[in-house]
């Protein structure tokens, strides 16, 4: 898999296919700001799974804007209109960057306050909040930070013994709260796959398109364009994430487990990357026994079967091409299976 990128973008095709009638079937793994995930969402065309705010450890999450925030390098200069025309550049450009951090940290400031409550924040930065809201984060606050990440880590750790209380004030809200406003800086990762994609190009890969959303796209653009399409064959299936190590197990006995196994993969891109090693039963566990009797249905969208162009069946939003999620009993409305 070749990796297009540009700092923090990247976009890389994961499996790539072509029925035999000439029909192509791409799958790709993209990250983006997580700020143009509506825009992106808005093409219908696309089957989409993506990184989950409710998923990732609120800490987590804190780390990850820590370390590389999103931080944008075209910013516009006001003037009517939905879009601008013109940029800051210079030393401009850096005050507005600047602007950003400043931002990110009084968020990060607001979201230890959402686990340890407000009292012990203000304890632990002394008094150097106000310099902190102020001008951001310096050395002595970002270890302030860390002690009170450390602290909300021991309590929690000390919370599962017996006759445990939590300290007076301190909150441990819930990450799906928490997360919500951290997402301006966040990066974040989708699985996205299509058969068309001609209308998403022309309207993203235009003047009129934000910065954020028209880079990806051309990465994407620029993805199909250097990968090749494997052939396959009516009654074969597009398995993305199937790795090549692992398709000498895929039998006509094996399929079913294996349509599993990828929507399985697909469907963790909302709480964990594809690195490193996969679980076959747990990815398995995940799509079949988890996500399918509770009708979360988006992750087996990206597993399909090419049909002939007589096929008059619901391909959903492929041409050419059967989603598994479309061989599912219910699937496009699930509340009357009960």
């Amino acid at each position: 898999m070749t990796l297009f990128s540009h700092p923090g973008f990247s976009a890389k095709v994961v499996a790539d296919s072509v029925s035999p009638t000439g029909k192509r079937l791409t799958t790709l793994e993209v990250v983006f700001p997580r700020m143009i995930l509506s825009e992106f969402n808005t093409h219908r065309m696309l089957s989409k799974n993506s990184a989950s705010s409710r998923a990732i450890p609120a800490v987590k999450q804190l780390r990850k804007i820590l370390d590389y925030p999103y931080v944008p390098n075209y910013i516009g200069i006001n003037e009517s209109g939905m879009q601008a025309s013109k940029f800051l550049s210079g030393d401009d450009l850096k005050h507005a960057q600047e602007n950003v951090y400043l931002k990110r940290d009084r968020a990060i400031v607001g979201a230890l306050e959402d686990l340890v409550g407000r009292s012990y924040v203000r304890s632990a930065f002394g008094d150097t909040l106000g310099n902190v809201l102020v001008n951001g984060f310096d050395e002595k606050a970002l270890e302030s930070v860390e002690h009170i990440l450390a602290y909300y880590k021991n309590v929690i750790s000390d919370s599962k013994k017996e006759n445990f209380e939590f300290p007076e004030g301190f909150l441990n809200i819930h990450k799906q709260t928490i997360n919500r406003y951290l997402e301006p800086f966040m990066w974040h990762t989708v699985v996205v796959t299509a058969t068309e994609w001609g209308n998403y190009f022309a309207l993203r890969i235009h003047g009129d398109a934000q910065p954020e959303i028209a880079l990806p796209t051309e990465l994407i653009r620029d993805a199909m364009d250097a990968s090749t399409p494997a052939p396959l064959a009516y009654g074969e299936w597009h398995l993305p994430f199937v790795q090549e190590d692992e398709k000498h197990l895929i039998t006509s006995d094996t399929i079913e487990d294996w349509k599993y196994v990828s929507s399985g993969r697909c469907a963790r891109v909302s709480y964990e990357t594809h690195d490193g090693a996969r679980d076959i039963k747990k990815d398995i566990e995940l799509s079949r026994d988890r996500l399918l009797p509770h009708g979360h249905m988006s992750p087996f969208e990206h597993v399909a079967t090419p049909v002939e162009d007589t096929y008059e069946g619901d391909t959903g939003n492929f041409k050419g091409w059967l989603q598994f999620r479309k061989t599912i009993p219910f699937e496009s409305d699930y509340g009357q299976k009960s």
